[in-house]
């Protein structure tokens, strides 16, 4: 036999009147535990949230600051300042690659002799800068940029060996991480530092000649040239003449 539809409903709200009851009993009995965990979360999810919001405030500040920075010793202030790992290493990957552009550059003509600093000072600059990277970083992109720019200072200072190795690391790791454009342009690297390794020669000076120039070359009288001397039109004729009166 089904119950009838009223006394379900009637059950019902006397499961609801129940739980209500019960309800407010163990909010008697425990409401001081209650509301300080109510209120604990709920200064947790707002200091979680500001934290979030700081935070993301912070890096992208962080961001700004190396994006607008062009000189490399500014970056390298900026590097030391930020807390954000990849805006730290971001920074010290574009002064390195300033310092090493600024090695091959001739000095300007704005900086006085003892403001320069001599390509080896740069590269040292550079080096370091890289090598920071290469230690600090978790992201393998940021390692293989700092070790391809490793390796670019190595070749400058022609350390063939140490610049082999790096590329032939900078290979593997690339494969690994499937970083296909480092592993290729460290292949291109390998391949042709043996070409590089051989010493320029030059083609020899043209030997010295002895032959005379146009402007030296000798000129005789004009008389010689012909061989003969020119003729005396009058002593022709007086010979002419003295011929004829001698006939008969």
């Amino acid at each position: 036999m089904e119950p009838h539809p009223e006394h379900e409903y009637d059950s019902r709200e006397n499961d609801l009147y129940q739980f209500i009851v019960n309800f407010r009993q163990w909010w008697d009995r425990n409401w001081k535990i209650a509301t300080t965990m109510i209120v604990a979360i709920g200064l947790a999810v707002a200091i979680f949230m500001i934290r979030s919001r700081n935070a993301r405030s912070g890096h992208e500040r962080d961001w700004s600051a190396v994006a607008s920075a062009t000189e490399p010793t500014r970056l390298h202030e900026i590097s030391r300042l930020v807390g954000n790992a990849e805006s730290r290493n971001l920074a010290r990957l574009r002064a390195a690659d300033l310092w090493a552009r600024k090695a091959a550059l001739p000095p300007g003509d704005d900086e006085t002799e003892a403001a320069q600093e001599t390509p080896e000072q740069l590269l040292a600059q550079a080096e370091e800068s890289y090598q920071a990277v290469r230690d600090d970083s978790v992201h393998d992109l940021f390692k293989l940029n700092a070790m391809l720019g490793l390796a670019a200072i190595a070749e400058s200072r022609q350390e063939w060996d140490k610049a082999a190795d790096l590329y032939e690391e900078i290979r593997t790791k690339a494969e690994a991480g499937r970083y296909a454009s480092h592993g290729d342009q460290a292949a291109a690297r390998l391949e042709m530092l043996p070409r590089l390794r051989e010493p320029l020669t030059f083609a020899p000076e043209p030997p010295a000649t002895d032959e005379p120039s146009d402007g030296d070359a000798p000129t005789g009288d004009a008389s010689s040239d012909t061989g003969t001397d020119a003729p005396d039109d009058g002593g022709t004729t007086a010979d002419g003449a003295g011929a004829a009166a001698a006939s008969p």
